[in-house]
C-alpha cells in the first residue's frame, strides 16, 4: 500500500507536469518557431519514414537536360534553345492527344520572326498550352521606407496571345527548403499558379458539372482563364464555402473543389527524389514514333522544363526534403508537376487543425505526466520510449495512408523531454535546494564552479588548483594611507564599500571575477583554460572594464560629497595558478603567479607617468577597438625583464585628428629617446607636450641619461627602482 507522503508527492508532480505541459503548448505550439521545427524536422522525418511512393501516371515531365542539348547540338542554356524544336514538340504532343502542355521556362526574348510565329501557331493550334511568367520584385525607395513592387515578366506578346494561359510559380531559393506551393499567389494579386491553371485545363471536361452545383455562380465570358479562375474562386469562397459536393462525387469534382477552397497554399506531397515522376528527355520525346508518342502522352499532363539527374548539371533546382546526399535537388518543373499531381489526386499534405493539435498534445502530456509521477524512473522511461515509438508508428501510417501530418517535434521531443526533466528535477528538489543554498551563500567569496567542485570532491583533492591563462586588472586608490588616517573606521568602511560596489558591478558586467579586495586595492581576473575566439574577447572586456571604472570613479569624485578616491589601474595577462590555497585551519580562493605581481607594478607606474590606466603590450596585441598611447619600455621595480607599456585612453579609436597626431608625436619622441638623442628628445617633449606628466618624466630622464654613457644597443628601457 502506498504511503500518504508518496501519494501527495506524486499528485504534486502530476500537477506540475500537466501545468508545464499546458504552458509549453500555450507558449510554443502557436508560434512560428514551433511550426518551422515541425516542418523542418517532423515533416522531414515522416517523409523519410514513408519513403518514395508511386507517382500518378497522369503526369509526365519532358526534361530539357544537358544530354538533349548535346544530341541536338544546341546551347545548354535552356531559355535560348531554338524554338523550332519547341514548335515540333508541341505539334507532336498535340497530335498524340496530350490534355495540357505546360512550359516551365520563360520566353521573354524574341528569336527569329519565322520561328516565333511558327511556335505561336503551334501553341494556338494545340489550344491547351500554358506558358510560364516570372514574378520579379523591385524595390522602390522613398524617404519613409522601401516599397517592394511585384512585377510580372510575361512571355513575348506573340507567344502570350497564342497560349491558353500564362501563370507564375514562385518558389523560395536555397537556403530555404521548399515545402509548400501557391495555388493562388497573393503577391500576384491572387492569380492562379502554374499547376492550378494546368489542373483547370486538364479537368475542363468536368468543369460544367462542377459549375452546375453552384447555380448562383457567375462565370466570366472572356477567354482569360487566369482571370476567370480568380473570379470564380472569390465567388465560391464568399457564397459557397466550403464548396458543396454530391454524395457520389468523382475524384475530378473533389479535385476542383479543393482547387477553389479558401487556402492559398498547400504542402507538397513529394513522391521521392529527383525524377521520381515519369521523366522523358527532350531529345527522346522528339525522336519517338507517332504510335509511341500517342501511347505515352495521350490524355496526359505534360510539363516541359529544365531537369537533370546529376547535381552539377542542374539548371533550375530547389532544396527539398528529398534532396539526396550528393546534393541532387528537385527541379522547378518537377515541383510544379508534383503540385499538379497533388491537386489532381487531392493528396496534398494536410496538417492537423489547431483544435485537434491542442487535444492531442494535452492528452499525450497527461499520459506522460502520470507515468513519470507514478512509476519508478526506469519503468517510466521504458514506458515512455514504448509509447513514443507507438505514436511515431501511428503517425507514419496516417501520413502514408491519408497524407495527414501529425505533430512530431512538440509531443516527442519538446513536450516529453520537458515532462521528464521536470519529473527528475522534482524528485531531486530537496537535495538541489540545499545545494543551491550553499552555492548562493558562498558565491560571494568563491566562483560558483569552484563551489560545485568542492561539494563533489574533498578539499585535499581539490586544493591543487589549476594553471590558467587570463587577463589581470589591478586597481589602487591614490593616497589611501593618508585618507585612512583622517577618517573614523566606520566612515572609512562605508566609503570603501561604496567604492567596491562601483568597481565590482563594472567588473561583473564585463564577465570578470573578483579575486581579491583588500583595503585600497582590487584584483580582478578574466581566466580561461583554453584559447579561442570567444575567450580572446575577455581581453577587450578587461580593457573596457578598466575604462568604465575610471570614468565611474571620476564622476563619483566630482559629484559626491564624500572624500574623492582617485584610482590607478594596471592591466596585464599571462598564466597563473587559480584555486584553493591554505591548510585545514584556513582556506582561501587565490591567484598566484608572476603576472599577478607584474600587474601590481604596472598599476604603480601610473604614479610615475601621471596616467590613470596603463596596460602591457601583451594585452593590447589581442585588442583592436581601443585608443592607446605608447609610453615606452620599462624594467619595473624588482623585475629583470623589460615590458612595453601603453596608456589606455578610450574604448573606440578616436576619430579626432588631434588624438592621432598626439599619439604619433609621442612615439616620435620615444624613438629619439631610444636613439640617445637626448637634446632632440627633450626639445621635442618640451615643445609638444609641455603640460604632459609623461613627457615631464622623459625630460627628467633625458637630463639624467645625458650624464651617463649607455650601451649603443640599449633598447630604450628605463629601470624603475621604486614601486
Amino acid at each position: 500500500m502506498l504511503n500518504t507522503k508518496f501519494i501527495k508527492n506524486s499528485s504534486i508532480s502530476v500537477l506540475l507536469v500537466i501545468l508545464s505541459n499546458a504552458l509549453v503548448f500555450g507558449l510554443f505550439t502557436l508560434t512560428p518557431w514551433i511550426q518551422n521545427l515541425e516542418e523542418n524536422i517532423g515533416l522531414d522525418l515522416l517523409f523519410h519514414l514513408r519513403g518514395e511512393i508511386t507517382p500518378p501516371n497522369d503526369t509526365i515531365i519532358i526534361a530539357m537536360d544537358r544530354s538533349s542539348a548535346k544530341i541536338l547540338e544546341i546551347p545548354e542554356q535552356r531559355s535560348i534553345w531554338p524554338r523550332k524544336y519547341h514548335t515540333r514538340l508541341v505539334q507532336q504532343l498535340d497530335a498524340a492527344g496530350a490534355k495540357v502542355i505546360v512550359f516551365d521556362i520563360l520566353f521573354k526574348n524574341n528569336q527569329t520572326e519565322t520561328t516565333d510565329n511558327a511556335f505561336s501557331n503551334a501553341i494556338k493550334a494545340a489550344g491547351n498550352v500554358i506558358l510560364f511568367e516570372y514574378l520579379d520584385k523591385d524595390v522602390a525607395n522613398n524617404q519613409a521606407s522601401n516599397i517592394i513592387i511585384n512585377k510580372q515578366i510575361r512571355p513575348i506578346q506573340t507567344l502570350e496571345q497564342s497560349a491558353s494561359a500564362t501563370a507564375t510559380f514562385p518558389l523560395p531559393k536555397i537556403p530555404f527548403k521548399v515545402s509548400q506551393y501557391w495555388k493562388f499567389t497573393p503577391s500576384a494579386g491572387d492569380s492562379p499558379s502554374l499547376p492550378a491553371v494546368a489542373l483547370q485545363i486538364y479537368l475542363l471536361d468536368y468543369f460544367p458539372a462542377f459549375i452546375s452545383q453552384h447555380p448562383m455562380l457567375s462565370v466570366p465570358d472572356n477567354n482569360n482563364i487566369s482571370f476567370a479562375m480568380k473570379t470564380i474562386r472569390q465567388q465560391l469562397i464568399k457564397r459557397y464555402y466550403p464548396p458543396p459536393l454530391s454524395k457520389n462525387h468523382s475524384i475530378e469534382s473533389l479535385a476542383l473543389s479543393n482547387l477553389y477552397n479558401n487556402k492559398n497554399s498547400e504542402y507538397l506531397n513529394f513522391y521521392g527524389e529527383a525524377q521520381t515522376i515519369n521523366t522523358i528527355s527532350y531529345s527522346r520525346a522528339l525522336s519517338m514514333s507517332a504510335e509511341e508518342r500517342r501511347k505515352v502522352f495521350h490524355n496526359k499532363a505534360i510539363f516541359i522544363g529544365a531537369s537533370d539527374n546529376q547535381q552539377w548539371n542542374q539548371y533550375d533546382s530547389f532544396h527539398t526534403t528529398f534532396t539526396n546526399k550528393d546534393g541532387l535537388d528537385i527541379s522547378g518543373v518537377e515541383i510544379a508537376a508534383t503540385a499538379f499531381s497533388n491537386l489532381l489526386e487531392s493528396n496534398s499534405i494536410k496538417p492537423v487543425s489547431l483544435i485537434k493539435t491542442f487535444t492531442l498534445i494535452t492528452l499525450w502530456g497527461t499520459v506522460i505526466a502520470i507515468l513519470c509521477a507514478t512509476l519508478p524512473a526506469i519503468f517510466s522511461l521504458l514506458s515512455i520510449i514504448f509509447l513514443s515509438l507507438l505514436y511515431l508508428t501511428l503517425a507514419t501510417i496516417v501520413f502514408t495512408s491519408y497524407s495527414i501530418w501529425l505533430p512530431i517535434v512538440m509531443p516527442l521531443l519538446i513536450q516529453t523531454s520537458l515532462i521528464l526533466l521536470i519529473s527528475v528535477l522534482y524528485k531531486n528538489v530537496i537535495a538541489s535546494r540545499e545545494k543551491n543554498k550553499i552555492i548562493k551563500t558562498f558565491t560571494q567569496f568563491i566562483p560558483e564552479n569552484e563551489i560545485k567542485q568542492l561539494l563533489e570532491t574533498n578539499t585535499s583533492q581539490h586544493n591543487k588548483g589549476k594553471i590558467v591563462s587570463g587577463v589581470i586588472l589591478f586597481t589602487d586608490i591614490v593616497q589611501y594611507t593618508s585618507l585612512s588616517e583622517s577618517l573614523f573606521p566606520e566612515k572609512l568602511s562605508q566609503l570603501i564599500n561604496q567604492y567596491h560596489q562601483t568597481v565590482f558591478s563594472i567588473i561583473h558586467q564585463y564577465g570578470g571575477l573578483i579575486s581579491d579586495a583588500k583595503g585600497d586595492s582590487v584584483l580582478a581576473i578574466w581566466p580561461s583554460e583554453e584559447e579561442s575566439v570567444a575567450n580572446i574577447n575577455r581581453y577587450t572586456s578587461a580593457c573596457h572594464a578598466a575604462l568604465d571604472i575610471s570614468l565611474a570613479i571620476d564622476i563619483s569624485n566630482t559629484h559626491c560629497a564624500n572624500p574623492s578616491l582617485p584610482t590607478r589601474i594596471g592591466l596585464h595577462c599571462g598564466e597563473f595558478h587559480l584555486g584553493i590555497a591554505g591548510s585545514k585551519e584556513h582556506y582561501e580562493y587565490r591567484t598566484t603567479g608572476d603576472c599577478i605581481n607584474t600587474s601590481a607594478r604596472i598599476t604603480s607606474m601610473n604614479k610615475h607617468l601621471g596616467t590613470k590606466i596603463l596596460t602591457s603590450e601583451q594585452v593590447l596585441k589581442k585588442v583592436n577597438d581601443v585608443t592607446t598611447r605608447t609610453l615606452g619600455r620599462f624594467k619595473l621595480a624588482g623585475k629583470e625583464n623589460p615590458i612595453n607599456l601603453s596608456e589606455l585612453i578610450s574604448k573606440k579609436p578616436s576619430q579626432k585628428p588631434t588624438t592621432n597626431i598626439t599619439s604619433h608625436s609621442f612615439s616620435v619622441g620615444l624613438e629619439l629617446f631610444r636613439k640617445q638623442q637626448w637634446q632632440d628628445a627633450k626639445k621635442y617633449f618640451s615643445n609638444y607636450f609641455n603640460d604632459d606628466p609623461a613627457a615631464t618624466f622623459y625630460i627628467k630622464y633625458c637630463d639624467k641619461f645625458q650624464q651617463l654613457t649607455l650601451p649603443v644597443e640599449w633598447d630604450g628601457s628605463i629601470t624603475m627602482k621604486e614601486k
